[in-house]
C-alpha cells in the first residue's frame, strides 16, 4: 500500500568524482609529483560519499541474534545499485533514542544530551551531527532575518549533510508517537533486516497409554512445515514545490513527516485487524441486550467465549486473548452475568488501550482498538497471527527540472496467520 503527496529535502544525484580535489586532476593512478596521499584521497572520498548518501535503511530486529549480528534497531547508510543495503555503516540507535527520550522526560538528562545519544555508539557520526546541529542554529538564525522563509532551507539542505537530513527524517518517522494502536502489542512480532523469512509451524503426534508388560510400540514422529513469506511494503511519498516552501510560515516538512508516520502507524494497525478478522464468524447474541420486564441481560458473554475458547485449546492453542472495538467491551462490562444486577458497571475509559484482570476471565488480555469493527470480539492465542517487520528505506531527492524537494518511506512488513484455526470471531456481540 502507498500514498503519494506532491506539496523539503535533499539532492540525490551528487556524485563526486575523485579525479578533482582542490582545482588540481589526478589520473587512475597517483602521480608522486602531485605530493597527494593516495590514502587520505581515499578516505576523503569515502567519507564524502557518505555524509552525501541520499537513501538510510533501518534494521528492526530487536537483538544482535535476529537481526544476523547487525546493531538492533539502527538505523544505517550505505546500498547498492541504488536497492540493497549494505548495513555498512550504523548511525543512529532508536533504542538509545528512545531511553534518552525517556530520561529527558523524567529530567534526568538536559536536551543537548538527548539529541546526542543515538550517535555515542560513532564518534564519526557525533562530530558530523555537532556540524549538522550548528549549520541548523545558523539556518534558522538567517530565517528569522529573511523575508524569504527558505533561506533555512537552502542551508541545512546543503550536499555536506544530505545523509544527516535523510537519518534525522528518518528517525522523526520511527519515533513519531501521535497515537496509540495497540494491535501490534495484540499479536507475536518478528523483526528482522530481510524481505524473506521462513516460518516453521510444528506439528506434534500423540503417545500410546496403558502399555502391557512386552508389547511393542508403534514409532512416532512430529514435523514442521516451512512457509516462506515475501514481505511486502507500505510506502509514503512526499514532494513540496519551492513556492510552497517560500509561501508558507509552516514548517511543511515536518508537518508532513509527522502525518507520514501516524499514517504508516495506523496502516499496520489496520493490516492486524483484518488479519484477525478474515477467520469465518461464530454466532453469538448481543451482550447489551435486557430482558423484557427484567433487569437481566438476556446472553452470558462467559458461556460465548468459553466455547470458543474450548475449541481454540482442542485445536491446540492457548485462548489468551481478545481484541475488539470499544463497543463490546462496554457491553461486556455492563452485562448483569459479569458484574451482577445491583453492582454499578466498572469504570471504562474511551480509546485505545490494553486491560489485564478482565473480569470472569483470569489471565486472558483484552486489547482495545477502534479499528476493529464494533460488533465483533475475536478469541485467539496470541501467538498464532504474526506481525513481520522487515527493513524500512527513506530516501530524499530533488527534482530542479520541476522545482520541488521529495521523500519516500518504504516499510517492508506482513500480516501472517500461523493457524487460524486458533483464532475465533464472536459476531454479531454488540447491536
Amino acid at each position: 500500500m502507498s500514498t503519494s503527496t506532491f506539496v523539503n529535502a535533499n539532492n540525490s544525484n551528487n556524485t563526486v568524482s575523485r579525479r578533482s580535489l582542490g582545482g588540481r586532476s589526478f589520473g587512475n593512478t597517483y602521480n608522486a609529483n602531485y605530493n597527494v596521499d593516495s590514502y587520505a584521497l581515499d578516505k576523503w572520498y569515502a567519507d564524502k560519499l557518505k555524509k552525501e548518501a541520499p537513501a538510510a535503511w533501518y534494521n528492526p530486529a530487536r537483538t544482535h541474534d535476529e537481526g544476523n549480528g547487525l546493531r538492533p534497531q539502527t538505523i544505517y547508510l550505505g546500498e547498492k545499485n541504488h536497492v540493497t543495503p549494505t548495513w555498512a555503516d550504523a548511525v543512529y540507535d532508536m533504542s538509545e533514542a528512545r531511553r534518552a527520550a525517556h530520561l529527558f522526560s523524567k529530567g534526568d538528562i538536559d536536551a543537548e544530551t538527548a539529541a546526542f545519544a543515538p550517535y555515542r555508539h560513532s564518534d564519526y557520526w557525533t562530530r558530523e551531527f555537532h556540524s549538522w546541529l550548528s549549520d541548523v542554529e545558523r539556518a534558522t538564525a538567517a530565517q528569522e532575518a529573511s523575508p524569504m522563509r527558505n533561506a533555512a532551507s537552502g542551508m541545512i539542505t546543503q550536499t555536506d549533510h544530505s545523509a544527516l537530513n535523510v537519518v534525522n527524517i528518518m528517525a522523526e518517522i520511527l519515533g513519531r508517537d501521535e497515537r496509540t494502536y495497540v494491535l501490534e502489542q495484540a499479536v507475536r512480532q518478528a523483526a528482522v533486516p530481510n524481505l524473506r523469512l521462513s516460518v516453521d509451524t510444528w506439528q506434534g503426534f500423540g503417545v500410546e497409554r496403558d502399555v502391557a508388560e512386552g508389547q511393542e510400540t508403534l514409532y512416532q514422529k512430529g514435523k514442521f512445515s516451512r512457509q516462506e513469506i515475501t514481505m511486502k511494503k507500505d510506502v509514503s511519498h512526499i514532494a513540496i514545490t519551492d513556492e510552497a516552501e517560500i509561501t508558507s510560515d509552516r514548517n511543511l516538512m515536518q508537518e508532513h513527516i509527522r502525518h507520514s508516520a501516524a499514517e504508516m502507524r495506523r496502516l499496520k494497525a489496520l493490516k492486524i485487524a483484518i488479519g484477525l478478522e478474515s477467520v469465518s464468524d461464530t454466532t453469538a447474541s448481543d451482550w447489551g441486550v435486557i430482558a423484557a420486564g427484567s433487569a437481566f441481560s438476556t446472553a452470558n458473554p462467559l458461556d460465548q467465549l468459553g466455547a470458543v475458547m474450548d475449541i481454540i485449546e482442542a485445536n491446540g492453542g492457548t485462548p489468551n486473548t481478545i481484541a475488539s472495538h470499544n463497543k463490546p467491551l462496554r457491553d461486556f462490562l455492563s452485562n448483569t452475568w459479569i458484574k451482577g444486577q445491583i453492582t454499578p458497571a466498572a469504570n471504562v475509559a474511551v480509546g485505545t488501550r490494553v486491560i489485564n484482570g478482565v473480569p470472569g476471565l483470569p489471565g486472558v488480555t483484552w486489547y482495545v482498538d477502534n479499528l476493529l469493527t464494533n460488533t465483533v470480539a475475536t478469541v485467539y492465542d496470541k501467538n498464532a497471527i504474526m506481525l513481520l517487520q522487515g527493513p524500512v528505506r527513506t530516501e530524499t531527492y530533488r527534482d530542479s527540472t520541476h522545482g520541488f524537494n521529495g521523500y519516500i518511506t518504504r516499510d517492508w512488513n506482513t500480516v501472517f496467520l500461523l493457524d487460524p484455526s486458533q483464532i475465533a470471531n464472536l459476531a454479531p456481540v454488540t447491536a
